[in-house]
């Protein structure tokens, strides 16, 4: 995820101040998740106190990319080494789950599973499978 020209201290101190960046959406839950565990920071390279934070959104129309985006030049300029900060929103990739940490996918599905049982809702997909190919609906065998 780093890519640096500067001290391993820098990019430690730059990592931790993205580690306290939270997801908007996330925040509305009773258990926010950063940025970083969500899998929404693509890349960081730092060179010669210039820092670029390449982030990917879970979708490209997501109205808070400009939230994040200041979030993460507040903090990450706050590092006194830090000369300039740039964020840029990658728009040739797509986030999928698989770029969360263990943790917080774990923390996640707990959370759904906790708020599914609280208000006994039946998910309307279960024991359905989804084609990857077409992201349509398959079924069960019984259907």
């Amino acid at each position: 995820m780093f890519i640096s020209s500067d001290s391993s201290d820098l990019e430690l101190r730059v990592r931790e101040q993205l580690d306290e960046v939270f997801d908007p959406c996330s925040t509305f839950t009773e258990k926010p998740q950063s940025i970083v565990d969500l899998g929404l920071v693509d890349g960081v390279s730092i060179e010669n106190g210039d820092v670029t934070v390449d982030l990917l959104p879970t979708n490209q129309l997501c109205m808070y990319i400009p939230h994040m985006s200041e979030d993460i030049k507040n903090r990450v300029g706050d590092i006194p080494e830090v000369d300039s900060i740039t964020v840029e929103t990658v728009a040739d990739k797509v986030w999928t789950q698989d770029r969360m940490t263990d943790e917080a996918y774990e923390e996640r599905e707990a959370y759904f599973q906790e708020r599914v049982e609280a208000h006994e809702i039946t998910p309307a997909y279960d024991g359905a499978e989804w084609s990857d190919e077409t992201t349509s609906y398959i079924g069960n065998a019984e259907d």
